[in-house]
């Protein structure tokens, strides 16, 4: 009983603090990850807080793929090639990469797993290929051109699922080209594809071999960027206003999330379904609690940075992206939530804590 006296006080003040707390909108402490002078963006989290993303480095006048962990910033070494990037990042710390030359007409598709990379292959000799999604099983999804191509030239591209060293050809939902965007534990997968006849973009879940429409919001576009262990798929789509709007799609319903004045896209949604991220009007938004949040208005202005884009969330609420100082150098960014998760945690078993005490104290009273 001697330290529920101690720590009672500190215990009633976080419970006092609690309501305030739980009604103010999250606030977020930016880090800036990417080396100053150059130019990045950040696309990928995992629930470990590592971070992957691109690199502009001025000196070699190309973009490098770049990993931060718990402060340490690692670029890959300079192979000479013009451009390359990470695109998602696993939690056992697997991530997929592109990397090209861009004065060549073909790029690659990696996997980066224990410090070495692994070229995914190609539909075609010398069609580029792209590695976008992974999961935690070790399936990676993207898209492949069917011939010699450049990434500017209208040659058809696929979808592509890659494992235990084959590629697969997902195929469309009847048009002439699809990508694959995004891959969950179950092996799901979702992407946007060409249709036939009008040949319009639609999201789409592969399941067991099959390609299914998702459908649109109401107007003739639609992609899917992400879905996650739940089933939950986000993306964007043309509404039957015409506007261009972030979705969710669950249980067979498009539902619409909204903008902020101009085009918004949903890009990644946590494990838990809890937030989802995406840029709309030029900048980050979070979708939480039912309603779309400017994530400039939860950050500290003093940062003198405007969130441009945002790529991912991971179970924890850490959002990384981009953002731009006034100068227009633009920078990866991490924003994690303030209080962090673990300080609810603390507070809500000092609450417990607290209640224990006074059943026992009144237990006692009870007794005698």
């Amino acid at each position: 009983m001697l330290l529920i006296r101690k720590i009672q006080p500190l215990l009633l003040a976080l419970a006092a603090a609690l309501p305030a707390l739980a009604q103010a909108d999250v606030q977020y402490a930016v880090t800036r990850l990417t080396l100053p002078g150059d130019g990045g963006s950040a696309v990928s989290i995992n629930n470990s807080g590592t971070v992957v993303g691109g690199y502009y480095s001025y000196a070699d006048m190309g973009n490098r793929a770049f990993i931060w962990s718990k402060g340490n910033f690692t670029l890959l070494p300079a192979t000479g090639v013009q451009g390359e990037y990470f695109t998602e990042i696993n939690q056992h710390g697997t991530a997929t990469m592109v990397r090209g030359d861009l004065d060549i007409a073909w790029g690659n598709a990696y996997r980066y797993q224990n410090g070495e990379l692994t070229p995914l292959g190609r539909l075609k000799p010398y069609a580029s290929a792209r590695a976008l999604g992974l999961n935690n099983n070790g399936a990676i999804v993207g898209d492949s051109g069917l011939e010699a191509d450049t990434w500017t030239s209208d040659a058809p591209r696929h979808a592509t699922h890659y494992q235990d060293g084959i590629l697969t050809d997902l195929g469309t939902l009847g048009g002439r080209n699809s990508v694959a965007e995004s891959v969950n534990d179950a092996g799901a997968i979702v992407g946007k594809s060409e249709t036939a006849g009008s040949g319009s973009d639609h999201a789409f879940l592969y399941v067991n071999g099959q390609m299914t429409d998702l459908g649109t919001l109401g107007g003739s576009y639609s992609a899917a960027y992400a879905i996650n262990n739940a089933g939950q798929i986000v993306g964007s789509s043309v509404n039957a206003s015409g506007r261009q709007n972030a979705f969710i799609y669950q249980n067979g319903v498009m539902t619409d999330l909204g903008w902020l004045g101009s085009n918004s896209y949903a890009r990644a949604v946590n494990e838990h379904g809890q937030a989802v991220v995406g840029q709309s009007g030029g900048g980050g938004w979070l979708y939480s609690g039912g309603a779309m949040h400017d994530l400039d208005t939860l950050i500290d202005p003093a940062s003198g940075l405007t969130i441009q884009d945002v790529r991912d969330i991971n179970d924890l609420g850490q959002i990384v992206g981009t953002a731009c100082d006034t100068f227009g150098d633009c920078t990866g960014v991490l924003l994690s939530p303030v209080p962090e998760p673990v300080t609810y945690g603390m507070m809500l078993a000092g609450l417990g804590l607290v209640g224990y005490a006074a059943r026992r104290r009144k237990a006692s009273a009870t007794a005698q």
